[in-house]
């Protein structure tokens, strides 16, 4: 169901799927969200980004009983701000699964020259329920002007278990240089203009 909550500025539409943002439109039309263009991708929430479909150790629990599992679909009414409906996908340990982690950059201000540009935060892979993970951190400490972190440099991308399906050549991270020029005001200019006539 989609709810629509709506005020003299505004007019935000939530579905209870998930309790995603559909849309943040102005009241002369103006939409602030992604609308879920199928050539590209259809669903929506990109709020949701990393943390999508985990459980804290990809485990719950259920009449005392432990499951691996994903969590698949959520329902969720925002207005009575609760989850009516939760489906969980079970994994398998020798199914590979879909999932995304986290790119966490470390030791950023010790980058020895330059500013640290960071331009992925996460990257797409397949794995085995038992090859999971949440979090890649990285340590850029020692980057200088020049320096360009690639998915293809991360651990995860040597690990043979793990499937990356995130372009390889994609960066992650580079150091460019610092460009602060600070040009000469008109009134310097006239300032010594007048210095010279006097």
């Amino acid at each position: 169901m989609i709810y629509t909550l709506e005020n003299d500025s505004l007019k935000v539409q939530v579905n209870s799927h998930g309790g995603e943002l559909w849309s943040i439109q102005t009241k002369d039309g103006v939409e602030y969200l992604w609308q879920g263009d199928e050539t590209y991708w259809k669903d929506r929430a990109l709020n949701l980004f990393p943390y999508i479909a985990r459980l804290t150790e990809g485990k719950y629990m259920l009449d005392g009983k432990t499951y691996d599992a994903l969590i698949k679909e959520v329902d969720y009414n925002p207005l009575a701000h609760v989850v009516e409906e939760v489906d969980f996908q079970a994994l398998v340990s020798n199914e590979m699964v879909h999932s995304t982690a986290e790119i966490i950059l470390e030791n950023e201000e010790k980058v020895i020259s330059g500013v640290l540009q960071d331009e992925l935060k996460e990257v797409a892979y397949k794995a085995f329920p038992a090859d999971l993970v949440d979090k890649i951190k990285v340590d850029v400490a020692g980057m200088k002007i020049g320096d360009t972190l690639r998915v293809k440099d991360l651990e995860i991308a040597k690990n043979k278990n793990i499937h990356i399906t995130t372009d390889l050549d994609a960066v992650i991270a580079t150091v460019t240089a610092v460009h602060n020029v600070v040009p000469e005001t008109e009134t310097d200019t006239e300032g010594e203009g007048t210095a010279e006539e006097k």
